[in-house]
């Protein structure tokens, strides 16, 4: 493995203390009472599916297009899965005593861990009206369709699921200098089991497939430098953990590996 430069200092100890004070005076700056207030602006809705040892479970998420200045703002919510009907009640939105001074929606997310492949019926009550769809799970893909809208908005109507044996992950690193480690890098996980695979087009939510059959990650997520890989992987994740950590602390933390797998959605 190549040599890293050392480590370069991002923030000074006198800087990190600034930003802490500053983050608890934006909190003191932003208390409020609790309340609850009506749900004033359409909501978007949003899907994914999480996997936790191998183990995958559907999940319903909601936000308020309408923006507030502070974080914390939750939407009050219930929800009851009975067979294969799903009724989820949208209340209101719970105003938070405190947060962060920071325009944001107000959210919330529900986890069906339950769900089986099936068509499920779906009902979600808001402004007193009730709208009324279907949750579709197949084994290649998860679809939410609504016959009334009432506020409620759609964005990705369908998504496709993380296929066996899949691994995605970026790489993150400080400076052009270190391009070389991070292919280096993936070559690494390539001998420990990876390899190139199709990947049928479409939204995965954790990264996306065009029609060319060119696999997509998110880009920017918080580093200037990164390269990213979506690959099918045959080895044992044990290795690529320890890959992970060896790459971190050779590199003092100049070089960074986060990743995702059909057995786990965040290593």
């Amino acid at each position: 493995m190549a040599i890293c430069p050392r480590r370069s200092t991002y923030y000074s100890q006198k800087m990190r203390v600034k930003i802490f004070l500053l983050l608890i005076l934006a909190v003191a700056a932003c208390k409020k009472d609790a309340q609850k207030v009506e749900i004033e602006s359409d909501v978007l809705v949003d899907f994914h599916e999480e996997i936790n040892n191998g183990i995958r479970s559907f999940h319903l998420e909601f936000e308020t297009v309408e923006e507030f200045g502070s974080s914390g703002y939750y939407i009050d919510n219930s929800c009851k899965v009975t067979g294969d009907k799903i009724n989820i009640n949208l209340k209101g939105i719970i105003v938070p005593e405190r947060g962060f001074c920071v325009i944001m929606p107000a959210t919330c997310a529900m986890e069906l861990s339950n769900c089986q492949e099936a068509e499920y019926s779906l009902s979600i009550k808001m402004h007193g009206k009730k709208s009324k769809g279907s949750i579709i799970i197949n084994q290649d893909s998860y679809e939410v369709k609504l016959d009334e809208q009432n506020g409620l908005v759609v964005e990705k109507a369908k998504r496709n699921r993380i296929p066996q044996g899949t691994i995605w992950g970026t790489i993150q690193y400080s400076s052009d200098t270190l391009a070389s480690l991070a292919s280096e890098l993936i070559d690494s996980i390539i001998q420990l089991g990876g390899r190139q695979d199709t990947y049928m087009p479409g939204d995965y939510f954790y990264f996306g497939v065009d029609d060319t059959g060119q696999k997509l990650l998110p880009n920017n997520q918080g580093s200037q430098f990164e390269k990213s890989f979506i690959l099918h992987f045959e080895g044992e994740m044990s290795s690529l953990i320890g890959l992970k950590e060896r790459y971190y602390t050779n590199c003092q933390g100049q070089v960074s590996l986060s990743f995702g797998s059909d057995r786990q959605t965040s290593w």
